[in-house]
């Protein structure tokens, strides 16, 4: 990372601004890369399109609609179309905006296994806007963040990990850490009632699973004692190899 671990302001309540200031973030590679289409797209691809301010909210939609493969290569593929490609003619995903992917795989079940994996970086304009998409019972978005050997990561810059609603994974072996940036990090759980659906109430890296502080010289012990409001904290060392379909 060449900026600092800034994500979007946050008042007390915990709610994040819609509206980040630029000089925070990276562009992302999709932004250069305009998507040209060999035909006349379907009405869908311009529904989806038209969707890409709102991410958040796709899911009042109701429930997925199957992802139908197209029979022969002649029939209008929604995927193909809204998906970018390389110079060598295949679908590349580091083109697409992180805000189509993410209503993509809410509007569809069934999707290829490569789609239901997104890359991106910390630092790109649209992760904290991905973070405000709320679980249900047909989809929930995990996030993998890995900082291994950060060195903008230490325990001042790590409270604004707070804006990562949906953090699953969290790599920050090799860094300075301490065990004060551990009790800051889980200071950042906020429940919030008032003004917000169910769905929303809750602030901070609840999702919390699996916790990597490898080759971290300055955590002792002291850390158990606040990682125990991360109630679904199940890993707390070397995080598993995450394999790719």
């Amino acid at each position: 990372m060449s900026k600092r671990i800034i994500l979007w302001q946050t008042d007390g309540a915990g709610l994040t601004s819609l509206s980040p200031p630029n000089a925070y973030f990276q562009p992302g590679p999709y932004l250069d890369h305009p998507n040209t289409l060999p035909r006349v797209p379907s009405l869908s691809y311009f529904c989806i399109k038209q969707l890409v301010n709102t991410p958040e909210l796709v899911y009042l939609y109701g429930v997925p609609r199957p992802y139908q493969v197209p029979s022969s290569p002649s029939d209008p593929d929604i995927i193909q179309a809204i998906i970018p490609r390389n110079r060598q003619g295949h679908v590349d995903l580091a083109k697409l905006d992180p805000r189509l992917w993410a209503i993509i795989v809410q509007v569809y079940a069934d999707l290829p296994h490569w789609l239901q994996i997104y890359r991106t970086a910390l630092s790109d304009k649209y992760t904290p806007l991905l973070q405000h998409i709320p679980a249900t019972e047909h989809f929930s978005l995990l996030t993998v963040l890995e900082l291994p050997g950060c060195s903008h990561l230490n325990d001042d810059t790590i409270i604004h990990l707070t804006a990562l609603h949906t953090l699953c994974v969290l790599d920050m072996s090799s860094s300075t850490l301490t065990v004060q940036g551990i009790r800051r990090l889980s200071g950042t759980l906020k429940w919030v009632e008032d003004g917000v659906d169910i769905a929303n109430q809750r602030r901070g890296p609840w999702q919390l699973r699996i916790l990597s502080l490898r080759n971290c010289q300055r955590v002792t012990n002291a850390i158990f004692r606040y990682v125990e409001p991360f109630m679904l904290l199940s890993v707390l060392g070397k995080p598993p190899k995450v394999v790719s379909f």
